[in-house]
Order: C-alpha cells, then structure tokens, then sequence
C-alpha cells in the first residue's frame, strides 16, 4: 500500500479455476506504506490449456461493515504438454528393409548415405559417377547407397471414455499421449514419416509427415486430445481403415482390447498393413479394474497372424519391449 494508514483485513482469491474450490481466500493484513509478495506454486499432473488469474481482492475494515472488491492481473494463460515416453526400439516391419533387395522391389537409396565406391558397369546411370575416384584409379567408378528402412507409421489413440482408467497423470489417456509422443520422437530419429489418427469429442487427424516441426504440430494436437469419446474404437477405426495404404505401419494405442477390435485388426493386417498394439493394462492404473475376458486368447490369435501385441502397466510392465537401454529412475519409461 501506498498510503499512510494500515490495510487491516485484505483477502486474495484466483477466480482462474486452478485453486481447489474448497480454498478460502488468503487472509492477511498490511502495515502503512508497506509491501508483501505471494508465491503460489501449482501442481498440475495432466497435459492441457491452463490459465491462472484472475485474482479478486476484498479489503475493508476489521469488523467486516464495509468491504471493496478489485480484480487485478487479468489472468496468464499456459500449456502443459504431455511427458514423452523414453522409446528406442518398436517392432516394425519396415516396407523397404535394409540391405540387398530382391529385383522386384524398388531400392530406396539414400544419397546422403555411401556404403560403396566401385567399377561402373552397363547400365549404371552416369549421376552417380565418383568423379574423384575415377580420376584417382584412372576409370569410371559409380557410387552405391546405403538402402534406407522406410514405413509410415501412423499413431491411433483410443479416447472413448468409458475404457479410460485411473486418475490425475497416472491414467491411460496420459499414458497414451506420452507413448504417442515418444514414438513421434522415435520416428523422427529415424527419419520415419509419423501421424496422428484418434476420436474424442471430435475427430483429430495429422497426416504423416516428418522433423521438428511436424513433431511440434502433433504435440499440439496431443495437448487438446482429452478422453471424452463416445464412439468404441473398432467403430470408427474401421471407418478410417480403407484409407490405410501397404506402406502403413498402425500403432493402436488402447486400454481395452476386446473382440470386435481383435477381428477389426486382422482384417486390416490382411490388407498388408502392418499393426502393433499397445495394450495400457487397465488394472494396473486402478485396482478396482479387471482385466479383460479372453484377452490372452486374442493376443495369442493376433501374434499368430504376425500382429505384434505389446502389454503395458503402470508399474513398469512391458516397457522394456520400447527400450533398447533401461530406462532412468522415475516413472517407467516416462521422462
């Protein structure tokens, strides 16, 4: 205060929705002409669009006859971004795969990659002449590449509320965006195009695309991916299946994995497709939840037709199939 008399009775309240509703405002007094600094420090364990502010004043006298009522500081607006999962390793089956291909694919070479220098022979085409080696050894030698591994990979979350579990960020649906995002990063390592294919509230779709910047972009769209679906999974994903293509790799990401979805995903492993799932184990993220009827037989039929199925718990269960290395203390396979 910059006045001469004392400020008795001073109360300040967030009016921005992050405080508990239960929480009283702060009470406090101020001497003449003096001065006080409140830190607040929030907690916020869930990705999301968070805005802190506006906070109320109310002072008056100490008996409470008169009070004055100010809002100051209209709010500041923040976002929480998903945690990214730590991913090294995912069991692709790439469409172009490394090393000598037999004649009826078509190479992908990558030029920045040489894994040899040799002779020019018949039928070599001339842009890929060495020409220093060739001047060094006296003939003409070309330059092979090194055959890059390429898939698409596209990530497919599951967002119908009614299969979600567990609360705050130790929930499936958080689970889901960090894993999503790891892969993206994954993906990005590798030069692996990725994209995003998921149903809330809304339908969201990101084509595949590749580097930071798209990376970027679908952190963005995981930001505002709540679970808040109603649709089943096997419902809307056969209706976006026919737009699949063989280059397609499917990460499905999901908590529950049921028969409908089971025979969904053979059909599209059928088409050339390749499919990986992450099961998020819905008993280990809440104890009242059981696991699923007849979930070993389906994953058991899905690995006999080369559709890999991967379990992962809250506590660490299955994590290292995504990990090369292990991972840091903490949470399992999060960072």
């Amino acid at each position: 205060t910059r006045a001469p008399l004392p400020v008795p009775r001073l109360e300040l309240a967030d009016r921005g929705g992050l405080a508990p509703p239960a929480a009283p405002p702060q009470p406090m007094a101020l001497g003449p002409f003096a001065e006080r600094r409140l830190t607040r420090t929030l907690v916020l364990d869930r990705r999301g669009r968070y805005r802190a502010g506006p906070v109320e004043v109310a002072f008056g006298d100490p008996f409470g006859l008169f009070e004055i009522r100010r809002r100051v500081h209209g709010g500041r607006r923040f976002v929480v971004y998903p945690r990214e999962a730590r991913v090294t390793s995912l069991p692709l089956r790439c469409r172009q795969p490394f090393g000598r291909v037999p004649t009826r694919l078509r190479a992908h070479q990558d030029p920045t990659s040489i894994a040899d220098v040799r002779p020019m022979v018949p039928g070599d085409s001339p842009r890929f002449i060495h020409w220093k080696a060739s001047a060094r050894r006296g003939e003409l030698h070309v330059k092979e590449f090194e055959l890059r591994a390429s898939t698409e990979i596209m990530l497919v979350l599951d967002m119908q509320q009614a299969v979600q579990a567990g609360t705050g960020g130790r929930c499936t649906d958080e689970t889901a965006a960090s894993l999503a995002l790891g892969i993206a990063r994954f993906a990005l390592r590798r030069d692996l195009p990725v994209g995003l294919l998921a149903l809330s509230s809304r339908r969201v779709r990101l084509a595949p695309g590749r580097g930071r910047r798209h990376l970027w972009e679908l952190r963005e769209r995981l930001v505002d991916l709540q679970p808040d679906g109603t649709v089943p999974l096997a419902r809307w994903l056969a209706r976006e299946a026919a737009a699949l293509t063989p280059a397609s790799s499917l990460v499905v990401i999901t908590p529950r994995l049921d028969r409908t979805l089971a025979r969904l995903l053979l059909r599209i492993r059928r088409g050339g497709v390749d499919v990986i799932v992450l099961h998020l184990l819905a008993e280990t993220f809440d104890a009242g939840r059981g696991p699923e009827p007849f979930r070993a037989g389906l994953r058991d039929m899905m690995a006999a037709h080369g559709i890999a199925v991967l379990g992962l718990g809250a506590d660490g269960q299955g994590w290292d199939a995504l990990q090369e290395t292990p991972p840091e203390a903490g949470v399992p396979g999060v960072r």
